[in-house]
């Protein structure tokens, strides 16, 4: 028995000595990056250090330490390469003062969509990993930004108005850029962009739509123009030290990851790039303040005209043709149909407002344009005798024309600005004025005709549904900034980093920093 015991006691400490033995084989790695778990980047990078996990059969766990909790951003890649941390990822052309090639991907207008920036990067790759390599590191996966965009608290129409202006810098190209056009370069993490906007430390910053959605610009900048002046990209090193102590299998497995992880995070950023867009023109950023004379000059003006002009002028006439059956109906009470128009019509201001909020104006419009000649087109099937229809039909009709009465008057403001706004409506509420005069009249002279409302009810629904279609064709103009030319304000063989001053016809001999950026591509 004690023989047994002995031999059962040394197979124990032997399996448990390996089982220590194995555990002690498994690695974990800290993994410092400088954006918030909500940043796409981060995301991605979360399931590659899962990826990794499952491939090793938990060999290799990485550790994620998001939002610069570990280390700083600009200390990132210096951990890294002092064996610090073994992996970490961080904005590559923050390195152009060590190289241009590290910020070929942050010169202006070299390459403004993806397809362009992929070509970039596959001429990068090369270079990047020598250069890198010569500091103990090794790229593992990079992906871009959205196309960055320019973000102000006031509006830009010259180069002149950048001047002394203070801009957020993060990177050399940038600096450089805010030094040739007298503004003040500043160095701002992401994570203090609101604060640093709030308290005045910047004016201005140029910067993906992903960055400005996730801190929420619209509550401190004015204005946004889609420039698409760059894609800069964020790169993942891992530490050639650290790399080589894993075994082959697991080497593998990290490098497989991160082909994953690359491709994946090109389409991530795509879906961010629509998705973000989108969110700038949220309430009160706007594009600029279009004054009476400049509204008169675009498209989108005449279209909410005459969608307003149908809108109301289909309201006043069926309002009144209403009112006539109900006093046939109704008799001695037809006043409630006066009450319930405007019951109806004072919730359809307050519905319209909440739902434009949501949805946006122009999808808002449409769903009511096409109610309202639905709802129309039903009086052709109610009977003089039937007023419990009749009633919830004056509701409605009533609630439709009310949210006339929100919906353009918000919409004139998110296409045309504040600063004229009383003037700009004054110019759009006029098609309420005109639209009353001209429907009742040529109701009247319809009905005396043909002795019904039956034609007037489709011609007024026909009509509801043409605005209603052209919601679909309707956008807010693009500014007139965006239109002026200020080409000539440049001077020849200058670069600027600029939208505003961009100056594309300087062939690299007249540019020398052009040239530079050809080199580097064609290295």
């Amino acid at each position: 028995m004690k023989l047994q015991k002995k031999v059962v006691g040394t197979l124990t400490g032997v399996a448990l000595g390996l089982g220590i033995s194995c555990g002690a084989m498994a690695a974990s790695w800290d993994m410092p990056t400088p954006y918030p778990d909500k940043t796409f980047h981060t995301q991605n990078i979360i399931e590659f250090a899962a990826d990794v996990e499952k491939a090793t059969g938990g060999d290799l766990k990485i550790k994620i330490h998001s939002a610069g909790s570990l280390f700083k951003h600009p200390e990132i890649k210096n951990a890294v390469r002092g064996g610090q941390v073994p992996i970490g990822e961080f904005f590559l052309s923050r390195l152009s003062n060590e190289h241009a090639a590290f910020g070929a991907d942050s010169q202006p207008f070299l390459a403004t969509n993806y397809d362009e920036a992929a070509k970039l990067w596959n001429a990068q790759r090369d270079v990047i990993t020598a250069l890198l390599d010569k500091q103990g590191l090794m790229p593992l996966f990079s992906v871009p930004w959205p196309p960055q965009g320019l973000y102000t608290k006031k509006e830009i129409k010259t180069v002149d108005d950048l001047k002394g202006i203070k801009f957020r810098a993060y990177n050399a190209t940038l600096e450089t850029f805010a030094n040739k056009v007298g503004a003040a370069p500043t160095q701002i993490e992401v994570p203090d962009i609101p604060q640093a906007f709030a308290t005045g430390r910047v004016d201005a910053m140029i910067t993906s739509p992903s960055t400005g959605a996730n801190s929420k610009a619209w509550d401190f900048v004015t204005h946004y123009t889609d420039i698409q002046a760059w894609l800069p990209k964020n790169i993942v090193v891992v530490s050639k030290k650290a790399f080589r102590k894993l075994d082959g299998k697991t080497q593998e497995a990290v490098l497989a990851a991160a082909k994953t992880a690359e491709t994946r995070g090109w389409e991530m950023s795509k879906k961010e790039t629509t998705v973000k867009t989108k969110k700038q023109n949220k309430p009160p950023l706007k594009t600029e303040d279009f004054s009476p004379s400049d509204i008169l000059k675009t498209k989108a003006f005449y279209k909410l005209w005459f969608m307003f002009f149908v809108g109301s002028g289909a309201g006043l006439i069926i309002i009144g043709g209403v009112a006539g059956m109900a006093k046939k109906s109704l008799g001695d009470l037809a006043w409630i149909v006066v009450a319930l128009l405007a019951i109806g019509n004072a919730s359809g201001r307050v519905f319209a407002g909440i739902l434009s909020d949501r949805i946006g104006r122009p999808r808002t419009i449409l769903i009511m344009m096409t109610f309202q000649g639905i709802m129309i087109l039903s009086l052709l099937f109610i009977r003089e005798s039937q007023a419990y229809l009749l009633l919830t039909a004056t509701t409605l009709i009533g609630f439709n024309y009310g949210t006339n009465l929100a919906l353009f008057p918000s919409t004139t403001k998110d296409y045309f600005g504040l600063r004229n706004f009383g003037m700009n409506y004054g110019l759009v509420f006029s098609a309420w004025g005109i639209g009353g005069f001209i429907f009742p009249r040529v109701s009247q002279m319809v009905v005396a005709a043909t002795g019904s409302y039956e034609s007037v009810y489709l011609l007024t629904a026909f009509l509801l549904f043409i605005s209603a279609g052209m919601t679909l064709i309707t956008r807010a103009p693009r500014s007139m900034r965006e239109r002026a030319t200020i080409i000539t304000e440049l001077e020849i063989g200058k670069v600027y980093s600029g939208y505003f001053i961009y100056q594309p016809e300087l062939s690299p001999a007249q540019n020398p920093e052009q040239a530079e950026s050809e080199d580097i591509k064609a290295a």
